[in-house]
């Protein structure tokens, strides 16, 4: 014989069933999943539901850039990451030429974070120096020359090849043996001496003898 519940004890037994199906209900998608993995047998604590993990490769892409290198140079400098990651924005500047060249500037301080002994250490030019060869061989840049002005170092690269041109010396020499013409060209110019004292005398002899053997021989036609 099936004794069926009546009256109070009826509505009391539904109640309790109900109860559970609502808190079900309520409860969110993830309390569902945690609750659906069952606990570690050894502690008895429910296990960590772990993050969605970045791929390394655009982790390597996000470190491969110059402003990545910037930021990991000045943090050597002493640095600290929480200040540079607010002006990482302003580390390169960058602008393309109508004929498709890069120039880009990196604009760091001039001189190293601030000791714990207060003393601050200038960044000098040979460190520059490391800095632009590191640059040119790690993003294929070329160096295009250094400014340090008002507390900050500003370093130009370019993507075009930079070829440095010898400047023209300046000398007197020209004005001494003059410049060579066209007839001449090419031709070994002889250098310009000055004349000794016997050759000078020598030289008014001659002109002398010359002036009166002309005499002599006038007179002599003349005759």
């Amino acid at each position: 014989m099936t004794i069926v519940p009546s009256g109070k004890i009826r509505v009391l037994m539904a109640q309790r069933i109900e109860e559970p199906r609502m808190q079900g209900l309520e409860s969110s998608p993830v309390e569902e999943s945690a609750n659906s993995i069952p606990p570690d047998i050894t502690t008895g604590l429910q296990p960590e539901i772990s993050q969605p993990e970045i791929p390394q490769q655009e982790i390597s892409k996000q470190e491969d850039t110059l402003t990545a290198y910037i930021f990991k140079k000045l943090e050597s400098f002493g640095y600290p990451g929480r200040r540079l990651e607010e002006k990482k924005s302003e580390f390169v500047k960058e602008n393309i030429a109508p004929d498709g060249t890069k120039n880009k500037t990196v604009k760091i301080p001039d001189k190293y974070y601030p000791g714990q002994d207060g003393v601050t250490k200038m960044i000098e030019d040979d460190e520059i120096s490391n800095i632009a060869k590191e640059i040119q061989q790690k993003f294929g840049l070329h160096f295009n020359g250094a400014d340090r002005s008002s507390g900050e170092w500003s370093i130009s690269f370019t993507s075009a090849d930079v070829q440095k041109k010898e400047a023209p010396i300046s000398d007197n020499l020209d004005e001494v043996y003059g410049n060579p013409t066209k007839s001449n060209k090419g031709r070994k110019k002889e250098p310009v001496r000055a004349l000794t004292l016997e050759e000078l005398m020598k030289q008014s002899k001659n002109n002398v003898l010359d002036k009166l053997n002309k005499i002599i021989n006038g007179e002599k036609n003349a005759s």
